[in-house]
Parts: C-alpha cells; structure tokens; sequence
C-alpha cells in the first residue's frame, strides 16, 4: 500500500512469490514470475505492525510475527493461517526457520529468543506430554485450532493390564 512503511521482507525459495510485511498490520503478497512484480493478495491476522516474515524451505510455509506478540503459520497454497502461537512477553521483531525446517526462531523485544517447533504434529506432541492426558472438546477448539482431534493424545492413554 503506497504510504506504509514496509519492515520486512522475504521471498519464496522458488523466487516467484514476494511476501513485504507492513507497518499497517498486513502482509502484502507480488508475484515474481513475470519478472515485473504485481500485488496478487494480502494475509491478514495480525493487529499491529507485522515485523518480520520467513519462508520454510520448500516455500509451503510462511512464518510472520508482530508488534502484537503473535507467531502466525501461514498455509501458503491457502494463504489461510495455520496456527498462532504466543510466547513472548510483547513485541516480536524477527523469525527465522532452522536449515533442517525442524524449528523456527523467534527474537523479541523481552529480549529473548525462542525455539518452537516447525510442524504441527510436532505442537500436537508437546501438548499431550505435557498435559499427559486426553483434551476436552472445549480445549481443541480453543487452543488447537489447525484440527487436532482427542486421538492425537491417544499415546498418552494408560496402557491396559491384563
């Protein structure tokens, strides 16, 4: 948007996708494949000035944090967010993926950086060791909203005796 600042940067690891993050709380989205850049769309889901945007590597996953102290997932073939995630105490002012695509980094102005995990099976995990217990309908809704389902704890379940 003419006018807006824009803080940040990424593009798509097959360099036909630039993501710009703005100070307006949008993620603008050009197209690179002509070779001449051309506004195809924006993510919005945060409230504040977005700061800092990353791509996984196969560019399937864009990971954006913000003044609002949100980590949001973006499904890039959506363009619909994945999941959010909060962990700072304030704003987030960059974000990075590992090599490996196992971990994405966030660094904030609590002046600490974060390691969380990159995949959602992953979240799942975490989650149900660290409740080590099933999740109420209720809580799914709330907390796991890319999908998770009761059985995504079935690990943690009590073995039965014979």
């Amino acid at each position: 948007e003419p006018g807006v600042p824009v803080l940040d940067i990424a593009i798509r690891p097959d360099d036909q996708l630039l993501a710009a993050a703005s100070a307006n709380s949008a993620i603008y989205m050009w197209s690179l494949d002509s070779g001449a850049a051309y506004g195809i769309g924006l993510l919005a889901g945060h409230s504040l000035p977005v700061t800092g945007l990353a791509f996984d590597a196969d560019g399937s996953l864009l990971a954006s944090v913000s003044h609002d102290g949100k980590l949001i997932l973006w499904n890039m073939w959506t363009e619909q967010p994945l999941a959010e995630f909060r962990g700072h105490e304030g704003p987030i002012n960059g974000v990075a993926f590992s090599s490996d695509g196992e971990r994405i980094a966030t660094a904030g102005d609590d002046h600490r950086v974060l390691l969380w995990p990159a995949t959602l099976e992953q979240w799942d995990e975490a989650a149900c060791q660290l409740a080590a217990r099933y999740f109420t309908a209720d809580e799914i809704d709330r907390y796991f909203v890319w999908g998770t389902t009761p059985l995504a704890c079935a690990s943690m379940a009590p073995t039965p005796t014979p």
